[in-house]
């Protein structure tokens, strides 16, 4: 517990894991020659085909393997996208969620020819102020999910926000970077115990998050739906979906 609110104090105060990650390579002499080895791997692409010859590409920026999948569903056979995965090692920034998703955005605009699409991923707890917020990788990291879904033991008040927010960027005609337009998606549930509990880490806070706007009766965590299932009421639904109109109105235009 000291480690994690030394790092959420760390965050809070402007610092940043750069930071941690210099002072481990001082300790650790080979640790930064293997950092610049995996550095050297980035930048693989993953392409999604699309027979409209007028779709627009995008670069998703991400390495996570359970992201992509999900927002490659969540286009279904939409053909005004063209998604391209495109891995990139970004820094860690501090912030609220928008001010982060803005500046990630903008650190990958300067990095990719092209136009990029990043996601940025809070979970909101209302009796803490909306802590974790956009830190939850970190609180999940440390305290483990069973010691996660203890944080609200002593509230009354176990509901929650999970967050998403894809921010787009593209060059304008002179090679500049454009204004980061955001796409927010958010569902609102409640905290529990892990469900089920064997679950995969890859799964991040899924398990011990109930949604709202299932059936009456049914009170499942995300981790307990079938894809499908989830794919219908999940924050990442909402936002793609606004993603999905905004470029299918823009290609329209043209």
């Amino acid at each position: 517990m000291a480690s994690l609110l030394n790092k959420l104090k760390d965050v809070t105060t402007g610092g940043s894991r750069a930071k941690e990650n210099a002072d481990l390579a001082e300790r650790q002499p080979d640790a930064g020659k293997g950092q610049s080895e995996k550095k050297s791997d980035k930048n693989s692409e993953t392409k999604a085909q699309t027979s409209n010859p007028n779709a627009k590409t995008i670069y998703f920026i991400t390495s996570n393997k359970e992201k992509l999948a999900e927002i490659t569903d969540l286009l279904e056979d939409n053909e005004d996208i063209n998604l391209v995965a495109k891995d990139i090692d970004l820094d860690e920034y501090q912030g609220d969620p928008e001010e982060i998703a803005k500046k990630k955005c903008k650190a990958a605009q300067k990095m990719v020819d092209g136009a990029i699409l990043i996601e940025d991923v809070s979970l909101c707890f209302k009796a803490l102020n909306h802590l974790p917020g956009p830190y939850v990788k970190w609180f999940v990291e440390d305290l483990k999910l069973e010691g996660f879904s203890k944080i609200l033991t002593a509230y009354d008040d176990k509901r929650a926000i999970a967050q998403v927010i894809y921010a787009y960027g593209e060059k304008d005609k002179d090679g500049n970077p454009t204004e980061p337009k955001l796409f927010t998606g958010e569902s609102k549930g409640i905290i529990v115990s892990p469900r089920p509990v064997k679950y995969e880490q890859s799964e991040g806070w899924h398990p011990v998050f109930i949604p709202d706007g299932q059936p009456k009766g049914e009170e499942r965590t995300y981790s307990e739906m079938s894809k499908q299932e989830r794919n219908q009421i999940s924050y990442r639904r909402i936002a793609v979906d606004k993603i999905i109109k905004h470029f299918s109105k823009d290609l329209n235009k043209k």
